[in-house]
């Protein structure tokens, strides 16, 4: 089916910019033999953890914002969540000293699916993590090991209570990351 069918549904940019008119794409409108079946660029083709729609979250912000963690780059570094980086870490090296494996050889089976995973996101990301600097691609790594063994331990501990985050906080971890957009792509995991 070519990109210009009646059919056609409208994109996430064109409901994240109101551009829908009936449920059909008023870019439809302007497009052309010439130009209606130009492929997605790979960045659109490979992204498979949006945001939020703008228009979803004037409803109420705080329904799409995470309370207690951030698992993937669209809430890293919120200050309200700085808590619980301390604690992923620790999680990480409970779930590290069984293996008898460390930081490193987890950065390094990560580090060559960087770009492959950023790109399952949907741009901008936050700041530090959204450059094409060395150092923000170790961030971008290590933030990805780390939230990739968070919710693997998670999984594995299989518990609704833990008695170092008390019994309220689990549960809002859980609450945190029911949306998608809290997600780590599948393939750290």
């Amino acid at each position: 089916m070519g990109r210009s069918s009646p059919e056609m549904t409208p994109s996430h940019s064109d409901i994240e910019k109101g551009d829908v008119k009936h449920g059909v794409c008023s870019s439809q409108e302007e497009m052309t033999p010439e130009n209606s079946d130009n492929p997605p660029s790979q960045e659109e083709e490979s992204t498979i953890i949006f945001k939020v729609p703008h228009r979803l979250r004037e409803v109420n912000e705080n329904a799409y914002e995470p309370n207690v963690i951030s698992i993937g780059p669209y809430h890293y570094r919120k200050p309200h969540l700085a808590r619980m980086e301390d604690f992923k870490k620790w999680w990480f090296k409970k779930f590290v000293e069984k293996p008898h494996l460390g930081l490193h050889q987890f950065r390094e089976a990560i580090r060559p699916l960087e770009g492959k995973i950023r790109n399952c996101y949907e741009r901008p990301l936050h700041p530090d993590l959204d450059k094409d600097e060395k150092i923000d691609k170790e961030k971008f790594v290590d933030m990805m090991v780390y939230d990739g063994c968070f919710v693997v331990q998670l999984i594995l501990e299989d518990h609704q209570y833990d008695w170092k985050l008390g019994q309220y906080i689990s549960a809002e971890i859980f609450q945190d990351l029911l949306p998608a957009s809290f997600l780590c792509a599948f393939g750290v995991v």
